[in-house]
């Protein structure tokens, strides 16, 4: 898929399959691209570039099944090119899912943000790679990368790999990796109020990936709870 943004025009494209993406935004133009998986997915890549104050918004909600590859590189091309990306991924069974992340600083005055969320359940494997690069002569840039994982079980696993290039000087940098354990008082606590441990886990996963339903339609929000209950056997 090929999407081109015209000068001063702003577009929201929905992508529920498989299908690659190539994009450019141009100067003062905006992009929200909001992905939703419930198939799964496989070596889907991005690759877009932003212009002069344009602006990109990615949200990706990830529930699908088995494999899942995303490589996604964005390249912030020109003066005042902004970027969110935030991203919700629930793996379970034996998935295996891989999210490779890129931003590149081209130009000054850029920003992004990057925020990778995820649950790993049963025997499933998550792994979230990003790399936020402020080139040279990117003066006055920001870039900000967030990557927190919940493992639940323990033949799960989880990795968050967060590398941050810096070349140039006068720039605002950071970076935060999280993974770590379900803490068993808290299971505790909800079973303890006359939960099962599947409805306590699906609790706990539903309060941590669900907030990225808000920004889909209330058929997609509703398929979303449905497929955090199911893998949690509720």
């Amino acid at each position: 898929m090929n999407i081109k943004v015209k000068p001063n025009e702003n577009k929201e494209i929905l992508v529920k399959d498989n299908s690659s993406i190539n994009f450019s935004v141009s100067e003062n133009a905006s992009l929200i691209l909001k992905f939703v998986f419930f198939s799964p997915v496989k070596n889907i890549v991005i690759n877009g570039e932003l212009k002069k104050k344009a602006k990109l918004k990615a949200i990706v909600a990830d529930f699908s099944n088995g494999e899942a590859k995303m490589n996604a590189k964005i390249l912030l091309k020109e003066e005042g090119a902004d970027a969110t990306w935030d991203l919700a991924s629930l793996a379970t069974k034996k998935d295996k899912k891989e999210f490779d992340i890129s931003f590149i600083h081209n130009k000054g005055n850029t920003k992004a943000d990057m925020n990778n969320y995820g649950v790993a359940l049963n025997a499933s494997r998550l792994v979230f790679s990003g790399t936020n690069h402020i080139q040279k002569k990117a003066k006055k840039s920001n870039t900000n990368q967030n990557a927190k994982i919940i493992v639940f079980d323990k033949d799960a696993s989880g990795k968050a790999n967060p590398i941050l290039r810096i070349d140039e000087n006068d720039v605002i940098a950071s970076h935060a990796a999280v993974v770590g354990r379900l803490n068993d008082e808290h299971l505790f606590y909800l079973k303890s109020r006359g939960l099962t441990e599947e409805e306590a886990k699906a609790l706990i996963v539903s309060g941590y990936l669900k907030p990225i339903a808000k920004n889909f339609d209330a058929n997609i929000q509703n398929k979303i709870n449905k497929m955090i209950m199911e893998k949690c056997h509720v």
